[in-house]
C-alpha cells in the first residue's frame, strides 16, 4: 500500500522519496516496486533517447501500405512475420486462406525490385514450431495428445523433415539478422503491460 505524505522538498528525488512510503507490502510487490523504480532511474537517465524511440514509434502509426500497389525498393530492408513466412511456405494441412496469393506476389515483387529480406532467429523459431503444430493438430494429435511427446516420437520425423526443407529455402532467400536484444530494457514494457499501454 502506497501512503502519500505531504512534505516540500528541495530536490525532485527527495520530494518523491517523501510524498511515497512503502508499507504492508508483499515481497512480489516490493520486488515490482523496486522495478518500476529502476525503470525511472534509467528513464530519467536517457530521457532523450526514449522520448526520440516514442517520437518515433507514435510516427510509425498507421503506416499500412497495400501489399498489392505497394512499390519496394531496391536495398529496402524488411523482415517479415512468420505469419508471413507460414503463408508462403505452408504446412500441407493447413489450409492456405485466398489472400496468400497476394503474399506470394508481393514476395516475388520484392525479390525482383531488390528488396533485401531479413531473417531473425525469433521468426524461424516462431515459423518452424507452428508448422509443426498444424501438422502434429491435424494428422498426429489423436495419437500423441502431448505436443513435446509427439516431438520424440518416430510420427515427427517427416514433419520435421519438412520443416527443415522450407525453412532452408526461407534462409535462401534472406540475410540473417541479430537484433541487440540483450541490451535493450524490455523491463518497462513488461511492467507497462497490466496497464494496458501500447507494446
Amino acid at each position: 500500500m502506497l501512503r502519500s505524505v505531504n512534505c516540500t522538498a528541495s530536490s525532485q528525488r527527495r520530494r518523491i522519496r517523501e510524498l511515497l512510503s512503502v508499507r504492508d507490502m508483499t515481497s512480489e510487490d516490493l520486488t515490482i516496486l523496486k522495478r518500476v523504480v529502476d525503470n525511472a532511474k534509467v528513464y530519467f537517465k536517457n530521457r532523450k533517447q526514449f522520448d526520440r524511440l516514442g517520437r518515433r514509434r507514435s510516427e510509425m502509426k498507421n503506416k499500412a501500405h497495400n501489399l498489392s500497389t505497394y512499390a519496394f525498393s531496391k536495398g529496402e530492408g524488411l523482415l517479415l512475420d512468420a505469419n508471413v513466412w507460414l503463408y508462403l511456405f505452408p504446412a500441407p494441412s493447413d489450409r492456405s486462406p485466398g489472400f496468400a496469393r497476394n503474399y506470394s506476389a508481393a514476395l516475388k515483387r520484392m525479390l525482383l525490385d531488390g528488396t533485401l529480406l531479413a531473417l531473425d532467429a525469433l521468426v524461424l523459431s516462431e515459423y518452424m514450431n507452428r508448422y509443426c503444430r498444424i501438422e502434429w493438430s491435424a494428422l498426429h494429435k489423436a495419437k500423441h495428445p502431448d505436443f513435446k511427446k509427439f516431438r520424440q516420437s518416430s510420427d515427427f520425423g517427416s514433419v520435421g523433415l519438412s520443416a527443415a526443407v522450407f525453412s532452408r529455402k526461407i534462409l535462401q532467400l534472406c540475410s540473417r539478422h541479430d537484433h541487440p536484444f540483450a541490451s535493450c530494457n524490455v523491463t518497462p514494457v513488461i511492467a507497462n503491460l497490466n496497464l494496458g499501454h501500447r507494446i
